[in-house]
């Protein structure tokens, strides 16, 4: 490989000179002959309009070039390009690709962002434990934000398990680092993990159950409810969220419902993550987003929850949430069908009429639709009766 190495820092030589005009011939001639780190300085002439033209589409054109060789600098410097629009058509989905890239070498910035992304989510799928892993690595590369953003994710707890004791550290990490604002951040937490610890120990005379199933009856009961909900009991967090969200049996505003519901849901109980997954659908409590709805789906159909199958199924087949795939689709269909989900059994026999995710097959769209008729589907007969004739009009799809 040849060595550029002189010849850069006759550059930055001339850089430091202020001969910005000398400085970018040798990288241009660099560049031309495939160095990537003057294919990557070139691109930020260019971006910046340092002693030329500003020309965002020469500035993307020369990141591409040193992100093709795998060049973790023209990979962020690219990804910005593609998050803004620079020069390039605006696709959050390639600028996440490539900040992740940039990230998996150690790009300090390219580490928060893809974390922050994985997070909202932009241009990526919606996943807590990516965005933590993310946002961790950014942190022990030194980046506040990263130190900051890890102290909101846990204090809010947007998809994790709230934890006040952490949330402090990073804030105070994040302060330490120069972030401003931090230490205010870190004191709140600090308090907030303190009150929790000296809360009285005394238990509620009710259990998790008889709390839930006293709600409207006795005045104590959501108290106690409430009380297993703030000492973390993931099914007294659920029963809450389902009372509010569901039956509006409590006083409870749907936003800190929803918030109990997100903190069994982060601890791994199946039926609040179903039940999280329905409230990003129906904007119960929570703003919509079906990326939230598909991760939290998942997680629950992961666990063997047929509605929650059934409806990772709809994801896939209406590209809600991710890309869409009917074969992907077929699959948690069958999962969901084979658990006796009519729904599921419906959705399944359209594919194996139609083809889609699957070979086209009447007699297994008949099964299906005949199986979901039993279930009570009220559009299976009018299925089951189009799959008869079109078995008589092409019997080559007959099986």
């Amino acid at each position: 490989m040849e060595d550029f190495s002189e010849k850069r820092k006759r550059a930055a030589e001339l850089e430091r000179q202020k001969d910005l005009a000398g400085a970018f011939d040798i990288y241009s001639a660099l560049a031309a002959r495939g160095d990537a780190f003057s294919q990557c300085k070139l691109g930020m002439y260019y971006y910046n309009g340092t002693g030329i033209g500003k020309s965002f589409t020469d500035a993307a054109h020369w990141f591409g070039k040193a992100a093709a060789q795998g060049d973790m600098y023209g990979q962020y410097n690219l990804g910005c390009c593609y998050n803004t629009g620079s020069g390039v058509s605006r696709s959050y989905e390639k600028a996440a690709e490539l900040f992740e890239k940039a990230a998996a070498q150690g790009h300090a910035q390219a580490c928060n962002v893809i974390g922050l992304w994985y997070g909202i989510p932009r241009g990526t799928e919606y996943s807590p434990e990516k965005s933590v892993k993310w946002l961790e690595r950014a942190a022990e590369l030194g980046v506040a934000d990263a130190m900051y953003s890890l102290g909101r994710v846990y204090d809010d707890g947007d998809g994790v398990v709230v934890d006040f004791k952490r949330a402090a550290e990073w804030f105070e990490r994040a302060a330490k680092n120069g972030k401003a604002g931090a230490a205010k951040e870190a004191e709140a937490a600090r308090a907030k993990y303190r009150a929790a610890q000296e809360e009285s120990p005394e238990v509620p005379a009710l259990t998790v159950d008889e709390a839930a199933d006293a709600l409207g009856d006795d005045d104590e009961a959501e108290e106690a409810l409430r009380w297993y909900a703030e000492h973390g009991v993931a099914e007294a967090q659920y029963k809450l969220a389902v009372a509010t969200l569901v039956y509006g049996s409590t006083d409870i505003p749907e936003e800190e419902a929803a918030g109990y519901c997100t903190q069994a849901a982060a601890q791994g109980h199946r039926a609040a993550q179903e039940l999280l997954g329905e409230c990003y659908t129906d904007e119960n409590g929570v703003s919509f987003s079906a990326e939230r709805a598909f991760y939290w789906f998942g997680k629950a159909a992961a666990q063997g929850d047929p509605f929650s199958q059934n409806k990772l199924g709809d994801c896939y087949f209406d590209g809600e949430g991710v890309k869409q795939s009917f074969e992907k689709a077929a699959e948690w269909y069958k999962k969901a069908a084979i658990q006796g989900e009519s729904e599921a059994m419906f959705s399944l026999g359209y594919l194996y009429e139609n083809g889609k995710g699957t070979d086209r097959d009447y007699s297994e769209a008949l099964r299906w639709y005949k199986m979901a008729q039993a279930r009570g589907d009220g559009d299976a007969a009018a299925a089951i009766a189009r799959v008869e004739q079109l078995i008589k009009d092409h019997p080559e799809y007959d099986g």
